[in-house]
């Protein structure tokens, strides 16, 4: 179903297992956009070169695809659970821009943005964080819109 597409690998088009998230701010299967990147620095969904070939791990996303597998209707069950990881840690309301810091959670972007001029920790661990630089989370963004409808459908 369209419900899905968040939790879908840009390249090969499956539910990932592993989810990365490159510099065009897309998530992968880590083994999928690691093989691509060998031979290639131009990004499977935009077309354009990344920016930077780093890979950063997408917390939140990740654990949303945990709870999909977990049921095995594909119901309400796991929209429970991924209603709970498109909150920003910061402000606990849904993400309508959500980004990842380096250490692969993601937050709202003017809420971490906010939060990173007076700290250079985690506000999630509370480590520090090697980098201050931001990345768009398209997936994560696209799974809080996704559920907001089913929400909306449900309500209606």
């Amino acid at each position: 179903g369209g419900e899905w597409r968040a939790l879908q690998c840009g390249i090969c088009g499956r539910i990932i297992m592993d989810p990365v998230v490159a510099s065009d701010g897309f998530s992968y299967e880590r083994q999928e956009i690691e093989a691509r990147l060998k031979h290639s620095t131009i990004s499977p969904m935009t077309g354009k070169r990344l920016a930077f070939t780093v890979l950063v791990p997408n917390n939140q996303l990740k654990n949303a695809i945990e709870a999909w597998r977990k049921d095995p209707t594909h119901g309400g069950g796991w929209i429970t659970a991924a209603r709970e990881e498109v909150k920003c840690p910061i402000t606990m309301s849904v993400m309508h821009d959500a980004v990842l810091t380096c250490d692969g959670h993601s937050y709202e972007r003017a809420a971490i943005i906010q939060w990173l001029r007076r700290h250079a920790s985690s506000p999630k661990s509370n480590l520090p964080l090697s980098s201050k630089a931001l990345i768009t989370n398209h997936n994560l963004a696209l799974l809080a819109r996704t559920i907001a409808a089913l929400d909306g459908d449900a309500a209606g």
